[in-house]
């Protein structure tokens, strides 16, 4: 039984208000003109779409805006407030020269804007019931601070965020017979919620919640789901250290903190063709898990699932498991050939630049730099994406870049290994005439692998990445395209061997258990993350628990993979597709289901490789 909490949803929808002037060109500030010592400000909204489903007892279309409040303040002082109810011009005169901050409440009806900005810091939206969720719209908040307000026009763009989770339900009932369900309902479904404190926000008040139709338990018990929502509710880790979800129970909760944890109620019939017949009635809390926590944040998505046992209905159980949705606004940098890379900037879109014209095969993240390594020996470090510091070491290729020992290791053609201490500094050493393709550090030790010569592989470790042991072998080919280091071992991916993929593991990085059974196609790149090891090959993913015995998956948009990381509970990965060489970027959550959260032009150069950003605080 696993409990893990929901995804940030994805895909963006633009939708711009109306503006009292001409149409704006996507990026340009407002060109409305303005009175002397004025700036004219105009907004553009962009919101997240939910997906499509059931909708429980709520006909809500996710992305309608149905009204807009603007709250302006200056040195802590109202001073400006616009309501838009997405008819009307949305546009502020402001006084030029100022730093502003601007908060934004989207599906509350008409709000009046507090005199003074510290107020907003205990400021509540409050609903009457559910209801208004369906006829106001889903409620959303956006800040934007910090903004400086100069020139005769400027144009704002809003991000905005539900106030809202939802919750998907559903049943696995195989392992009892003849259980029908005849309601499933949200109990304490928050009441008010704060909206300018993102993930923080605990309800203080609480109403009845939404609950399926007719039409959604006919759905529920076919196998399909039903979806609820209900604002945000951080009430937290009530029970720390717990770790039995049975005693996850009001009796169980802080004085006057169980009254406000929101809780599912599931009720069914057994039909007796389990032996058991007669009504049966089930509560789970939910939270990020199944034992001590009780916090369902925003714009998240989380699927409950009932699943019945084989040893009785005082042992049913529940899981709360990951959204099919993934972040559009995870943070990623890529590594392309000519000179180009890719990164996520703070509104979430792909930014392109570049450095030089080489071909980067490999990108790090560490020690405050991103570190990028590629062909002749060139190597480019950068904490911001602005200003570089390049290098070369040698003139041969470097395939691969890792850090460990507070050091930076890169590993390439003919032999070469670098090593730096501060990403900008280069030395160089050999280990002959092989052709490193990856490397990895864990334990204490480097291990890289490659090639080293006609039907023969490499495996080379060093415990300071600076002197080095290096074997050859027959048996590496099974290891020789990528190798990662997790939960206290080495697990590398190879070439084809008949009809399957190979794989290998080592807990030492020198002596390796070989697998010619490890899915049916060579595989490019390997991670691991979340207790699983990933790796991916032409159209398909493989996982595995312990690096020994895989799965398969088979996924025609991976296409043909060159790079994989793994951060917060996300895999992310890089490649180009087959047929047009365009270059693509996917997500997933579990490293079996991927999707494409990226809807940029990512051209025809070939994307090498892939890290996740450093996340601001």
């Amino acid at each position: 039984m696993k409990m893990i909490s929901g995804k940030r949803l994805i895909y963006l929808i633009f939708m711009a208000l109306s503006i009292a002037c001409q149409k704006v060109p996507a990026g340009s500030d407002c060109p409305c003109g303005t009175e002397t010592g004025t700036t004219s400000v105009c907004f553009s909204i962009q919101t997240a779409e939910i997906k499509s489903g059931s909708r429980s007892s709520m006909a809500i279309n996710d992305k309608t805006i149905k009204s807009l409040n603007i709250f302006v303040y200056r040195d802590g002082i109202l001073a400006a407030e616009v309501y838009s109810d997405n008819t009307s011009p949305a546009s502020i005169e402001l006084a030029s020269g100022g730093t502003y901050n601007f908060y934004t409440l989207a599906n509350t009806g008409r709000l009046a804007a507090p005199a003074e900005e510290s107020e907003l810091s205990s400021y509540r939206y409050r609903i009457q019931d559910t209801g208004d969720l369906e006829s106001k719209g889903l409620p959303m908040s956006a800040r934007n601070e910090g903004i400086l307000v100069e020139g005769p026009g400027k144009r704002i763009d809003i991000f905005l965020e539900r106030l809202v989770s939802k919750i998907n339900f559903k049943i696995n009932s195989g392992a009892i017979s003849g259980l029908e369900v005849s309601s499933v309902r949200l109990v304490n479904s928050p009441k008010d919620v704060a909206p300018f404190i993102p993930g923080g926000s605990a309800a203080t008040e609480v109403i009845a919640g939404d609950y399926a139709t007719s039409a959604d338990i006919s759905a529920v018990n076919s196998g399909k789901t039903a979806t609820f929502y209900m604002l945000e509710n951080c009430q937290g880790e009530l029970l720390p250290g717990n770790k039995d979800p049975w005693y996850k129970v009001p009796e169980h909760i802080p004085s006057g903190k169980a009254g406000l944890c929101t809780y599912m109620e599931v009720e069914a019939e057994l039909d007796g063709s389990s032996g058991m017949a007669g009504p049966v009635k089930y509560r789970f809390y939910l939270g990020k898990n199944e034992t001590s926590d009780f916090t369902i944040v925003r714009n998240t998505e989380n699927t409950v699932t009932l699943i019945t046992t084989e040893d009785g209905l005082g042992k049913i159980s529940w899981k709360i498991e990951n959204g099919d949705l993934l972040p559009v606004s995870i943070p990623v940098v890529v590594a392309a050939d000519n000179g180009i890379i890719y990164y996520t900037r703070e509104d979430g879109t792909l930014e392109k630049t570049s450095a030089g014209s080489a071909n980067w095969n490999d990108v790090i993240y560490a020690s405050g730099r991103y570190v990028f390594v590629g062909e002749n020996g060139n190597i480019a470090a950068t904490r911001d994406f602005s200003s570089w510091e390049k290098a070369t070491s040698g003139t041969s290729a470097l395939k691969a870049v890792t850090y460990g020992e507070n050091r930076f290791v890169a590993v390439g053609e003919n032999g070469s290994i670098s090593y730096s201490t501060d990403g900008k500094s280069w030395k160089q050493v050999s280990t002959g005439t092989q052709s490193w393709t990856d490397i990895a550090y864990g334990n204490g030790i480097f291990v890289a692998v490659g090639n080293s010569g006609t039907r023969s592989w490499a495996l080379g470790w060093s415990e300071d990445g600076v002197s080095w042991t290096s074997k050859s072998s027959s048996s590496y080919k099974n290891i020789c395209k990528s190798v990662t280091f997790g939960d206290g071992k080495f697990v590398g991916v190879g070439d084809r061997a008949s009809y399957s993929g190979t794989s290998g593991y080592s807990t030492d990085g020198k002596n390796w258990t070989l697998n010619n059974y490890a899915g049916s196609v060579l595989h490019y790149c390997v991670t691991y993350g979340d207790g699983e090891f990933v790796a991916l090959g032409r159209n398909e993913s493989i996982l595995s628990p312990d690096g020994i015995s895989w799965d398969m998956d088979n996924f025609p948009m991976l296409s043909e993979p060159h790079g994989i990381t793994f951060s917060d509970g996300i895999y992310a990965a890089t490649g180009n597709k087959t047929s047009t060489k365009s270059g693509f970027i996917v997500y997933s959550s579990d490293g079996s289901k991927w999707f494409s959260a990226v809807e940029d032009d990512l051209g025809t150069d070939r994307l090498n490789s892939i890290c996740v950003m450093e996340r601001k605080p």
